[in-house]
């Protein structure tokens, strides 16, 4: 850093050299009451001159700070932030001074000191300063402005005034006075707006809907000036070849204003959402294998940016298609049953989070949904007619679907006549379709005929196969499998 010396291209050789860094603070005089105890200091460093490049050395990357800073204070009547009186060398360049003293009220003149350092050591525990920079801080700041409520959480489309209130060193509330301008500014409101930005009261109206992610913070800002007006005089001559004299002194008087800035305040307004977040739907049953689709639902809704969403499941029945536990920008998720479920409810929960800049600010809200597993599935019936040129074979058919894995199947049917019909099995026993009771290998599904029979007749095959239609219109069953874990 620095005022690196220029070469002379010429010569043999070049040495180059720089002055030191330059360090520094502001303000160097502050002022505080039992008003407005703080004061924010801030020191900087800078070099001289343009210097020169020179090669870096290899593997170089981000440049580091060969210089460090020290805050310490006299600690007469406050303390640095923190609550000490000197801090360790550091790259600290803000720093607040708090008066602690009981008696500011009467305090007047110098009360302390405040001392910024600077070295080049970066080694030393304990360096030789090679720059100090002083702020003084006195007690005699005679006005003091702020605005009330400074901090402020509302809902939305509520109406909230915030006062400029201004006070002398004894903490009195005293009027703007005469010839005092007030200014109120909302520096890109997001949120809501502002009016009365020329009164002492300034009303902040919160929107209805919304652009942005929680959290939601407008900053206001109000500045008071003092206004001065005066004539502002002018005198020049001037050619008037028709009046007499021709040459003629001629005198402009116009008013100028004169604006210098008294003080500043400013207040923080966040507006509060109370978000539900609901999983729909919340509760259900399906059977092992099934999938069902879930919906985050968010009221009031916001379709803006800056939202993502946390799933988290036990997964003892089922698993979901996003990453368990992490933040996803998908709202609609699909659960999906364990093919050899044992049966039970798996509790899905999601967490609606605002994530700006990479950094998760706030959690909207939480929504449940309880999913029940079944380990049972449905078992399809359905007739199915052979024809092989001289007969039909018609049967009373009932299907389950094949899992991949499953190493036995478990039947239950109830027959349309109420009878049961109960069998286990791993695999087909017959590849005879023009068979009763025997497991059938249908590609996807696995099938028994329940009852069948033959017809030489095509209408009475018709017949046989509208009386199995009814048989099936009355038969319920199901099937659960087994395979491994």
């Amino acid at each position: 850093a620095g005022n690196v010396a220029e070469p002379d291209q010429h010569g043999p050789n070049v040495t180059p050299g720089a002055n030191p860094p330059t360090l520094h603070l502001d303000p160097q005089d502050a002022s505080v009451n039992i008003n407005q105890r703080s004061v924010h200091l801030h020191a900087f460093v800078s070099g001289v001159g343009g210097g020169i490049r020179v090669p870096g050395p290899p593997g170089a990357s981000t440049p580091v700070p060969f210089w460090r800073v020290r805050w310490r204070t006299s600690g007469q009547k406050g303390t640095l932030g923190g609550g000490v009186t000197q801090t360790a060398w550091g790259q600290t360049y803000d720093m607040q001074y708090i008066a602690t003293s009981p008696t500011l009220d009467q305090e007047t003149g110098e009360i302390d000191k405040v001392w910024v350092e600077l070295t080049t050591d970066m080694t030393s525990p304990n360096p030789t300063p090679m720059q100090t920079i002083e702020c003084r801080v006195r007690g005699n700041l005679e006005v003091t402005y702020e605005v009330v409520p400074d901090n402020k959480t509302i809902g939305p489309g509520v109406a909230q005034n915030f006062q400029l209130v201004i006070k002398d060193r004894l903490g009195n509330i005293i009027p703007p006075g005469n010839g005092t301008e007030i200014t109120w500014t909302g520096t890109g409101l997001n949120h809501g707006m502002l009016t009365g930005l020329r009164q002492e009261t300034s009303t902040y109206t919160s929107n209805t809907t919304f652009n942005f992610p929680p959290p939601r913070v407008d900053r206001l800002d109000v500045k008071v000036d003092g206004v001065t007006t005066y004539q502002r005089r002018e005198t020049h001559w001037e050619f008037r070849p028709l009046e007499t004299p021709p040459i003629q002194l001629v005198t402009t008087i116009t008013p100028e204003t004169v604006r210098l800035e008294r003080g500043t305040a400013k207040a923080f307004v966040t507006v509060k959402v109370d978000y539900t977040v609901a999983l729909q739907p919340n509760s259900g049953k399906i059977s092992a294998g099934a999938t069902r689709q879930l919906n985050v639902v968010l009221t009031p809704p916001y379709d803006g940016p800056g939202l993502k969403y946390k799933y988290t499941n036990a997964a003892a029945q089922g698993t979901l298609n996003v990453t368990n536990g992490e933040r996803t920008d998908t709202k609609q998720v699909v659960y999906t049953a364990k093919n050899f479920a044992t049966g039970g409810t798996d509790q899905i929960s999601v967490q609606v989070v605002s994530f700006v800049g990479g950094v998760e600010l706030e959690t909207l809200g939480t929504g449940q949904a309880a999913v029940e597993v079944d380990p049972w599935r449905p078992v399809a019936c359905t007739p199915e007619q052979d024809f092989n040129g001289a007969s039909w074979f018609t049967a009373y058919q009932i299907r389950m679907a094949k899992v991949t894995g499953a190493t036995s199947y478990e039947v239950q049917v109830t027959k349309h006549d109420g009878a049961p019909y109960n069998r286990t099995f791993s695999g087909a026993t017959s590849t005879n379709f023009r068979t009763v009771d025997q497991v059938l290998d249908g590609g996807s599904t696995w099938k028994i005929n329940l009852d069948g029979g033959f017809n030489t007749i095509e209408s009475a095959a018709t017949s046989r196969w509208n009386l199995y239609v009814g048989y099936c219109n009355n038969t319920t069953g199901k099937y659960k499998v087994t395979g491994p874990p």
